[in-house]
């Protein structure tokens, strides 16, 4: 049904010509902070022509502050999926677009939105990556695989999604990205935060399985302040500021304690020391960072851990609870064990 849906859609959206390269990372925004050197790097790559950037609607501000596409296309990918007249739209808006190569770089591919979009955008050429296991099955990767002219799979040695998306383009351009992570301008300092070292308390999450409890955050930060002498700030929702506003008061910071999230991928492109809660969502994509990652100035965010019976379930979790809140591995990471990385991500910053 979506299939012939999005026939329809593109049946009467006819594209005056065919130029440019749509790019698509609707995904969150660690997803679009660690993909950024890899962006920056095919941006120089199809020089002269228009990119077409397509992102989720909470990372458009970051898109435009840092990545400055010529055209962006917002992809809320739980709408895509459930609302037919939301799909029809977006379909339409890409072919619409008229661009000659569609890059599809994530991991997290799935048969009915990436190879869907691939698929709507009419465009000549269509590289995209082979996917992960956890996104998408046999079936679908079948049925998807004949809608891309090139496709890249990862070898096995490969975990951590910068690494991915550095191998991805150098496989696409021939070239590989001089660095894995892109560093970001250092913003003025605010005037709404303290003079004083502060450390800043960063507590969102994509979900609530990954969200540590508020609670836990705060006593830990209490401690941590307490005994490093700092002022705390808590800046728990990207919502109260601009992208740009939230940058500047984590990269003025002395220590960041976060989930694993957007937070702690923009304090370390931004060299502030940060920790985040670990989970064994997916171990290994996202966090702990590789040793050769980062500049070897800038401080690796440290991972607050336990142990997971059910590690590396791709968010399949079994123990998922009633309440909607945490999973165990989230929820049994202890306050201590987020003083201790904390103390020791700020003793290794110190140097």
């Amino acid at each position: 049904m979506l299939r012939s849906l999005d026939r329809m859609a593109t049946a009467y959206a006819r594209p005056s010509g065919r130029q440019g390269v749509a790019i698509f990372m609707p995904h969150g925004l660690g997803d679009l902070i660690l993909f950024t050197a890899a962006y920056q790097h095919l941006r120089a790559h199809y020089a002269g022509q228009p990119v077409t950037l397509i992102c989720s609607p909470a990372n458009i501000a970051y898109a435009r502050a840092f990545l400055e596409p010529e055209h962006a296309i917002t992809l809320n990918r739980l709408r895509f999926r459930r609302d037919p007249l939301y799909r029809c739209g977006v379909v339409r808006a890409l072919h619409r677009a008229g661009v000659a190569i569609v890059v599809q770089p994530a991991r997290n591919r799935e048969h009915m939105v990436e190879d869907a979009l691939v698929r709507a955008s009419g465009a000549p050429v269509r590289i995209g990556a082979a996917g992960s296991a956890d996104f998408i099955t046999a079936a679908d990767r079948e049925a998807g695989d004949p809608w891309y002219t090139s496709l890249y799979a990862d070898p096995c040695t490969i975990t951590h999604d910068a690494e991915h998306y550095a191998a991805f383009t150098a496989w696409t351009t021939g070239r590989r990205p001089t660095r894995l992570i892109a560093p970001l301008p250092r913003p003025p300092r605010p005037a709404s935060v303290p003079q004083r070292p502060y450390l800043v308390v960063a507590g969102e999450a994509s979900s609530p399985v990954k969200a540590w409890l508020p609670e836990n955050f705060a006593l830990a930060a209490q401690r941590i302040a307490g005994l490093e002498g700092m002022r705390i700030v808590q800046a728990g929702s990207r919502e109260r500021y601009s992208i740009r506003e939230f940058a500047a008061i984590l990269a003025h910071a002395r220590l960041v304690l976060c989930n694993d999230s957007g937070p702690v991928h923009l304090a370390a492109v931004l060299g502030v020391p940060a920790v985040a809660v670990g989970n064994g969502g997916m171990p290994g994509r996202y966090l702990p960072y590789p040793a050769p990652l980062l500049d070897v100035t800038t401080p690796v965010p440290a991972f607050a851990d336990t142990v997971c019976p059910a590690f590396g379930c791709g968010w399949r979790c079994q123990f998922l609870p009633e309440s909607g809140g945490p999973v165990p591995c989230v929820a049994d990471v202890t306050v201590d064990a987020m003083v201790n990385a904390a103390l020791s991500v700020l003793r290794q910053a110190d140097g």
